[in-house]
């Protein structure tokens, strides 16, 4: 018997493992491989492997399609993005089988996504000498010395005082990295997006084919009721504190002007504040605004709190973010209110 259920999941794992190396190989040989399918597919078909076969024929089936790829096409780029692929495919299959808040599980998986961005980029940057983060430095101040000549040749020239005072602004800009940050804050948004896509998606392909998770099943009824149950999706209270800390720290670290001898150090660093930025905005938002309106029975109050987060945006940005984090932590300190929004889906997703 033991031989039969060691044997079911091996041929499952490399029927699967068999179709997805002729999947690869034809999006790549059709230019497809940038078009989400390394970033949303690869991590989803690895998720489903691992949920069905477990996690010994699951990495075995990582390995060996990473190989077959690599000496057919002979190109070390498309077995990388595999690696950073079925990583998190092989995380996001492994966190769908553990009982824990989803909230969490959808941060983790996020975490993992920026990371390996930077890991991705600095192993391009092995093979190919181009790398998007530090060529972008490279560019910046490019731009800054070219503006800085610009100027002093356009002055003597005679040129219009506001023509020069919008390059030096631009420089400015450039020089007080508003620029990089903007850059640092759209990999965290990146890697926000794509796990919360991975992880849903991997749940829709899953309740599709009817895969088995076993107790923890009624994680699948998360999708036919999401618009009822999202907004009670967030972190729980600790990993809510660790986030807050770990971006206080960053701060620390810009006000005393701390620098890295390894700059994807620093970056990554900085990414992941923003990273947790994003997220305890978003819970502080949700938790208030369904105080809101389970205190009061009504979604007028929980507007108006909306539309003064919305006035602080275009106020001050910093000042919206710290206003909507302490109002959360004054009125629920305690967790009281996490704690209940958070049974409240536990109760909702195993009534289906």
């Amino acid at each position: 018997m033991d031989n039969k259920n060691s044997i079911k999941p091996m041929v499952e794992a490399s029927i699967l493992t068999s179709i997805f190396i002729v999947l690869t190989l034809a999006s790549t040989a059709m230019g497809l491989g940038f078009f989400g399918y390394y970033d949303f597919l690869v991590p989803v078909f690895f998720a489903i492997i691992y949920i069905r076969c477990g996690w010994k024929y699951s990495s075995l089936s990582v390995i060996i399609s990473i190989l077959i790829t690599f000496f057919v096409l002979g190109n070390p780029m498309t077995p990388i993005m595999l690696i950073q692929g079925s990583i998190i495919g092989l995380f996001t299959g492994y966190i769908l089988l553990e009982k824990s808040e989803l909230g969490n599980e959808i941060i983790l998986l996020s975490i993992l996504s920026l990371l390996m961005m930077f890991v991705f980029d600095y192993l391009m940057r092995s093979f190919t000498n181009v790398s998007l983060i530090s060529n972008f430095d490279e560019f910046s101040k490019e731009i800054y010395s070219f503006i800085d000549k610009i100027s002093k040749v356009l002055i003597p020239e005679g040129v219009s005082k506001n023509s020069l005072q919008v390059l030096e602004n631009y420089r400015q800009t450039i020089e007080s990295k508003t620029i990089k940050q903007s850059f640092l804050f759209s990999f965290s948004l990146i890697s926000f997006a794509s796990g919360i896509i991975i992880y849903f998606l991997t749940m829709i392909v899953s309740k599709k084919i009817k895969l088995n998770f076993g107790v923890k099943k009624y994680k699948l009824n998360l999708i036919s009721t999401l618009k009822k149950n999202i907004r009670f999706i967030y972190s729980t209270r600790k990993l809510f504190i660790i986030m807050i800390v770990y971006i206080l720290f960053a701060e620390l670290l810009k006000v005393f002007k701390v620098s890295f001898r390894v700059e994807y150090i620093e970056n990554f660093i900085f990414s992941l504040e923003y990273l947790f930025t994003i997220f305890t905005f978003k819970d502080s938002m949700v938790i208030i605004e369904n105080k809101m309106i389970a205190e009061s029975g009504s979604v007028k109050q929980a507007k108006r709190y909306r539309i003064l987060i919305i006035v602080l945006f275009f106020i001050n940005i910093k000042i919206m973010y710290i206003a909507a984090v302490v109002s959360y932590l004054v009125n629920d300190w305690n967790g009281k209110y996490r704690d209940l929004f958070s049974r409240a889906l536990d109760r909702n997703l195993e009534k289906q």
